[in-house]
């Protein structure tokens, strides 16, 4: 009989990773039928404005819309049209007898942005305060 000693055997200890493949498995397949069904929240429907305030949503302003390209621009004040050199001169009435002081500009995309902002400096210059740049999502409201 063939004695073998300590030295001989050697412990070989060695994980079985088989369980936790399959625990990590399930648990992967759980959480992707869980995360479409988490996706869905309640449904509601947001407060719309009253038409009176889709008509007005700026009072007490006055609009200034540039149109055309960089080569051509056109203006129009409040839906006037008038040329460039007359808007200072215009601009500066609408402030003083009305006493509004918002400027919106309106100013359709292939325009320099110099004649922006030569509307912006007449708009100060008439004593405007406060002064914006519509977008089309401002001005899909009107």
């Amino acid at each position: 009989m063939a004695m073998t000693t300590a030295t001989t055997r050697s412990a070989h200890a060695a994980i079985n990773v088989t369980p936790l493949i399959d625990v990590l498995l399930v648990l992967l397949i759980i959480f992707m039928v869980i995360e479409p069904s988490a996706v869905h929240g309640l449904s509601a429907m947001a407060p719309q404005p009253s038409p009176r305030h889709r008509e007005a949503p700026y009072p007490q302003s006055i609009v200034v819309t540039i149109e055309g390209n960089a080569s051509a621009p056109a203006y129009a004040l409040d839906g006037v049209p008038l040329q460039q050199s007359d808007l200072p001169e215009h601009l500066r009435q609408l402030v003083q007898q009305q006493g509004r002081t918002t400027l919106l500009v309106h100013a359709s995309p292939g325009l320099d942005y110099a004649d922006v902002t030569t509307v912006l400096n007449a708009g100060r210059a008439a004593g405007a305060d406060n002064m914006a740049l519509l977008t089309g999502a401002d001005t899909a409201r009107n």
